[in-house]
């Protein structure tokens, strides 16, 4: 969500939602699985895809290198 607000003789802040993202982790639990970036113009967002390709991560690759 974001606000604009405007001060003045009256105070006002609309909403406005940004955007729609899946925010639920495992089990349906709310978590945090997002951060804003450091300049305040990107999002990452993490999130669970059903179809997603397991990821696969190769430890000691180097000692293959030898072979």
């Amino acid at each position: 969500m974001a606000v604009d607000v405007t001060t003045g003789s009256a105070f006002k802040a609309i909403p406005q939602r940004l955007f729609d993202a899946p925010f639920r982790g495992a089990g349906g639990n709310y978590v945090l699985v997002w951060d804003v970036a450091a300049d305040g113009k990107k999002f990452l967002i993490l999130t669970q895809e059903s179809d997603a390709t397991p990821l696969t991560v190769e430890l000691n690759w180097e000692a293959g290198l030898k072979k």
